[in-house]
């Protein structure tokens, strides 16, 4: 991926992608670029963990499944998620 010092992460990966792909025409680097920019990060999981969380503090139980799953798919393992997912569950 191409640096630049003063661009977000998302940028990052735009201008790196754009520039394999419009510029250089190295589509493999291109594909290689989305790649790592469509992987789910440590952030987008711990984000599932917490809402999984909320929703369940306002009863909102599917809400709270759905984003707990999500947690568990991005986090396998998640202690939170299991958690909240056997306080969401009927027994």
């Amino acid at each position: 991926m191409i640096c630049a010092t003063k661009v977000s992460e998302r940028e990052k990966f735009r201008i790196s992608s754009s520039y394999y792909l419009l510029v250089t025409g190295e589509l493999e680097k291109a594909i290689q670029t989305y790649e790592l920019w469509a992987r789910p990060t440590r952030a987008t999981a711990n984000l599932s963990a917490n809402l999984g969380v909320d929703y369940t503090y306002l009863g909102q139980y599917e809400k709270g499944i759905t984003a707990s799953l999500e947690d568990l798919r991005l986090n396998p393992g998640s202690a939170a998620a299991f958690t909240n997912l056997w306080v969401c569950i009927p027994r």
